[in-house]
């Protein structure tokens, strides 16, 4: 007799294990022109109205207006967008001098993601930096390292608003405009200034210092008081009034009492 033989059952094939699916992140939508054009215009006057409640934010170079880190930072805070440093690099010679300090900063959105950079440096070669401590310059760095990449997203904004987008911190004393003292005064020979020359000369046809349009304004008060100060003058004056017969309103008024009557 023979004996039947069962087959093993054969195991299934195993799954195979799939790499986890990367999905991609959802990019923003994006504006339209017009849309940005209106939304750019809201922050600009936005930041007008900041800097005229704040006027020692605004610095004048030249006659142009450079905005300091506080209105470049309420500019981008507008925006969802604000400044991180991620890098602060002494400068040092090969001798081991201390030149200075550089700074790289990045700009962040509101989901955390890097949408631009920027480095600056400050340096002891500066004027305005000669023999101030290390961690001064330092910090100068980071601050003109953050003012630059939030300028360089929003230049277009802070135009609107009226500022050059040099951020302030950039721009040393050194580079403000001394006025140019060489015109003398007609006068007294002492120097004014090439602006004030051209006001004075199509005032009073010559250039005057201050002191001396100032004697010049008196003398002409006094001329024009001399006739009530000189006894002579003033009886004539009121010996010609009465024998025209007073003033000229009241002859007027007493002409228009005649022709009513």
């Amino acid at each position: 007799m023979t004996q039947s033989v069962t087959q093993p059952v054969q195991p299934e094939p195993p799954t195979p294990i799939l790499p986890p699916t990367m999905t991609a992140p959802i990019a923003p939508d994006l504006e339209s022109p017009k849309a940005l054009l209106k939304r750019s215009k809201e922050v600009a006057r936005a930041v007008k109205q900041y800097a005229r409640e704040n006027k020692e934010l605004k610095v004048i170079f030249e006659k142009r207006a450079f905005p300091r880190r506080e209105i470049v930072q309420f500019c981008a805070a507008c925006f969802k967008v604000t400044a991180m440093v991620t890098m602060t690099e002494e400068v040092i010679s090969d001798k081991g001098e201390e030149f200075g300090y550089v700074a790289i900063a990045h700009a962040l959105n509101m989901t955390g993601r890097v949408v631009s950079g920027a480095e600056a440096a400050c340096m002891y070669s500066e004027p305005d930096w000669q023999g101030k401590p290390s961690y001064q310059l330092r910090s100068m760095a980071q601050t003109r390292a953050c003012s630059k990449v939030l300028c360089n997203l929003f230049a277009y904004v802070l135009q609107m608003a009226g500022f050059c987008a040099t951020p302030a911190e950039e721009m040393g004393p050194g580079e403000k405009p001394q006025r140019e003292i060489t015109t003398p005064c007609y006068e007294c020979g002492n120097k004014v200034s090439k602006k004030r020359a051209l006001v004075m000369r199509r005032k009073h046809g010559k250039e005057l210092c201050f002191d001396c349009e100032k004697k010049l304004h008196a003398q002409a008060g006094e001329k024009i008081l001399a006739p009530l100060n000189d006894p002579k003058q003033v009886a004539e004056y009121v010996k010609t009034r009465k024998a025209n017969g007073g003033q000229p309103i009241v002859q007027a008024l007493d002409a228009v009492e005649e022709g009513i009557a």
